[in-house]
């Protein structure tokens, strides 16, 4: 009899044993799920808001050659040309390879090959010499997105846009007639200064009080 009551209590032990395990799993799961939930929160809006209407278009891949003339497009698009002086060759060519001697995307290319990049960044140059870019829309835009983070909440620095933007570019360059690749960098490059501006700003009213509080890029 003492035998069947040890054994009675020994197989309730081991049950209870068994039972705790699994209760303490179960809780460990819980909780690590719930602190992913909660760490990832912003993602999660993120991703929703990121949802594009239509297809992201792929990354290019842009030889040095191409890239050279996209810079170049860009820094005169970045020129207003009221406040340049009359187009010189010499000159133009001189910043030109000043600007791809002091450009990362370059530093691997020989000294034989700066030449070519020259004249591919010039005539980029040359041929949006007469235009200006103004990124003050793209500015705002991007210090209003940033506004809506507190940096308390969501950490102390911004985290990056590329894919915000990239998943809204067909969206962005049809509001704000966005005609190119130089000018969709510029557009980015400007969204990103005022992002970051924002971003150390809580103001009340636009700021999200909350991580699970969905930041939309758009207002509607």
């Amino acid at each position: 009899m003492d035998d069947q009551v040890a054994g009675d209590k020994s197989h309730s032990l081991q049950r209870a044993k068994r039972i705790f395990l699994v209760n303490g799993a179960l809780f460990v799961c819980l909780v690590t799920i719930a602190a992913f939930l909660y760490l990832n929160g912003d993602e999660e809006n993120a991703g929703r808001d990121a949802a594009p209407a239509v297809p992201a278009v792929p990354e290019r891949a842009w030889s040095l050659s191409e890239l050279a003339f996209l810079k170049g497009e860009m820094q005169a698009l970045s020129e207003h040309p009221a406040t340049m002086p009359e187009f010189e060759k010499a000159w133009v060519r001189a910043v030109c390879r000043k600007m791809i001697l002091r450009d990362a995307d370059f530093a691997d290319v020989l000294e034989d090959g700066v030449e070519s990049l020259v004249d591919a960044y010039s005539r980029g140059y040359a041929e949006r010499f007469d235009e200006y870019f103004d990124d003050r829309a793209a500015r705002e835009l991007g210090f209003s997105y940033g506004l809506k983070f507190d940096p308390t909440i969501h950490g102390v620095f911004a985290r990056r846009t590329d894919a915000l933007l990239a998943n809204n570019r067909g969206r962005l360059e049809t509001h704000y007639g966005i005609r190119d690749e130089a000018e969709w960098r510029l557009f980015s490059e400007a969204f990103n200064l005022g992002y970051a501006q924002g971003y150390r700003i809580v103001e009340e009213g636009a700021t999200a009080g909350s991580r699970r509080d969905r930041i939309s890029l758009f207002e509607d």
